[in-house]
């Protein structure tokens, strides 16, 4: 399902003429869902030209290919083609025809690349693949001085190689190569695998992957957070920044300064992690929210069992205080004061302790209206600050989503405009999380341009355009969350002999491994020489007591009275005889109907 775009969505502009459809179709063939971009095809048609290109390209792709239209959002996942007769560029993120001149050279390609440059900079790539001519060198050359990246048909492949050579004579392009390699190497971009210094090849390259290793190690052991798992691309443009400001040569000298200043590993980590955030960021979406979600959660709550929701990366709190209002409002709107909670947390510490505050710019007042600012926030000179009433309902904590546990039992989880700082591979880790929190039948709210992923079938969608759905697969066990639950560790790319992440295929049949075990093996109970519990397999929950006093974990101890005897002399039976023991069930009878027989291996 197409996305919706936002800042953080990239545009990928594809320039093409003659001989350019065989390129197309290669191109658009190799790439796989999602693309986290929106595409835009631009060819040299005349003006009484009838394209089949929509029908000729959308057989070679998943992507939905449509004819570009006046206004149109552009939405990532989907492709869209420059009609014949006009000039198309890139308004706030819709696209806005002109009229093409009645004399000249018109150059559609260029046109489009500079007012992409002009509009999004840094999330932009501009591709020119087979075409006679020059038309796409200028637009590719103001691209890359924008941020943007650039990539090139290789000359020899192409049918016609004027606009690739052209392209290559005036600018440094990011990737030559195949249809093939260029729609690989622009997914590895827009997932953000790779990235770029200032105008400098395309990262990581060999020379630089051990600098740029070092400051993520330094990183790390300052603030416990590897930013190896965040895209390439954005931690670079902040690295590049902090380059630019204290005049280092390259990376591996910046990454010698990182080294030797607290201050300075402090100072990125704070341009990396900087918030983004607001009082009901997409008004319409939190309206949605509160009718659609809350207030028929709120009716139907049980008074004596609180509705719990995360907030998941809450930056300085606007977010979660708007959570707050509305489960306040929902209370109200339903007649009904189950109690609430709203738990919000962040990875950032400084962020945290000023959403505690709760005292923010009186500037906001307009995203809030009068009415909410004057029930839930007083004014204190310049500053509005947070009514005890809406404070005690938003507890906030310090909380990494890509290391610690995640909560549990929650009815509605939002998680907005976090993911898309992460890599593909550390953003599903995290929706299997999110996942994990909810309690069956809850709520997921994304940003606009995430998405679930691979994990569309577990969800109902609720509101396609604003991103919420609801739980109908909910996860059973923490071992189905195969990435486990431990605190956060160094940066896989610094662990020399670290052990590579699981292939998506082995994780599977691991957790239906586990699944299966659960439901079809009997109670096992691994103990060490001093009986001590290490592990459990199946159901042996139904047979494990706590006693009153003191705990321990002596395996003896924690089944019942009439079970732990019986258990124990099969054990010594085992111990002494040097092979496998086994009581028959009927001995098991008088203690628990349903009990497996017992087995005690020697060892």
């Amino acid at each position: 399902m197409p996305q919706d775009l936002s800042n953080e969505t990239w545009i990928v502009a594809v320039g093409a003429s003659a001989g350019g459809l065989e390129a197309l179709q290669r191109f658009f063939s190799s790439l796989t869902l999602p693309t986290q971009a929106a595409f835009v095809v631009l060819q040299h048609l005349a003006a009484d030209h009838r394209s089949m290109m929509p029908e000729l390209l959308g057989r070679h792709t998943a992507l939905t290919v449509t004819t570009a239209e006046e206004g149109a959002a552009l939405q990532a996942d989907v492709v869209y083609l420059l009609p014949p007769g006009v000039m198309m560029t890139l308004v706030q993120g819709c696209i806005h025809f002109e009229p093409k001149p009645a004399h000249g050279v018109t150059l559609p390609i260029d046109h489009f690349f500079i007012s992409l440059a002009q509009s999004v900079g840094d999330h932009a790539i501009g591709i020119v693949l087979s075409g006679s001519g020059s038309d796409g060198a200028l637009g590719a050359s103001t691209l890359r001085a924008q941020g943007g990246y650039v990539l090139v048909q290789a000359p020899d492949s192409a049918k016609f190689d004027s606009m690739p050579r052209s392209a290559l004579a005036a600018t440094q392009a990011d990737a030559v190569g195949s249809p093939e390699e260029l729609a690989a190497r622009a997914l590895e971009i827009v997932r953000g695998r790779a990235g770029r210094l200032g105008h400098s090849e395309l990262l990581p390259a060999q020379s630089m992957r051990p600098a740029l290793q070092r400051v993520f190690e330094n990183l790390f052991a300052q603030s416990g957070i590897d930013f190896n798992q965040y895209k390439l691309p954005t931690v670079l443009r902040r690295i590049e920044r902090r380059l630019l400001v204290l005049g280092c040569l390259d990376i591996s000298d910046y990454a010698d300064r990182l080294a030797d200043s607290p201050e300075e590993r402090e100072q990125l980590r704070r341009e990396l992690l900087i918030p983004v955030t607001g009082f009901f960021r997409d008004a319409a979406a939190f309206k949605i929210l509160l009718h659609q979600v809350l207030v028929p959660m709120v009716r139907q709550q049980p008074t004596n069992r609180p509705l719990r929701v995360w907030s998941a990366g809450c930056a300085t709190g606007e977010e979660a205080y708007s959570l707050g209002i509305l489960l306040l409002e929902a209370c109200q709107l339903a007649q009904n004061w189950p109690g609430v909670k709203v738990f919000a947390t962040d990875v950032d510490q400084r962020v945290l302790d000023l959403a505690s505050a709760g005292s923010y710019p009186a500037g906001l007042a307009e995203s809030l209206g009068a009415e909410r600012v004057a029930r839930y926030f007083t004014q204190q000179d310049d500053r509005l600050v947070v009514k005890p009433e809406l404070r005690q309902i938003v507890l906030f904590a310090r909380h990494n989503l890509l290391d610690d546990a995640p909560f549990t039992k929650m009815d509605v989880v939002v998680c907005r405009n976090t993911l898309i700082y992460f890599q593909a591979e550390a953003q599903e880790r995290v929706m299997r999380r999110l996942q994990y929190a909810l309690n069956a039948q809850g709520v997921l709210f994304l940003g606009s341009s995430e998405s679930l992923g691979p994990l569309q079938a577990d969800f109902e969608v609720l509101d396609s355009s604003h991103k919420l759905y609801r739980l109908q697969r909910p996860v059973i066990t923490s071992l189905a969350l195969h990435d486990g639950f431990g605190r956060a560790s160094p940066p896989a790319i610094l662990r020399h002999g670290s052990t590579p992440a699981l292939p998506l295929a082995q994780s599977v049949v691991e957790t239906a491994q586990a699944q299966l075990m659960q439901a079809y093996l009997p109670a096992c109970l691994l103990i060490n020489s001093q009986r001590q519990l290490l592990h459990t397999w199946g159901p042996a929950q139904r047979y494990l007591r706590v006693p009153e006093g003191s705990v321990n974990l002596d395996a003896l101890r924690l089944l019942p009275p009439r079970l732990g005897p019986l258990a124990a002399h099969a054990m010594q039976c085992a111990l002494r005889e040097g092979k496998a023991h086994r009581v028959p069930p009927s001995k098991w009878m008088s203690t628990a109907r349903s009990a497996p027989s017992a087995w005690w291996p020697t060892r």
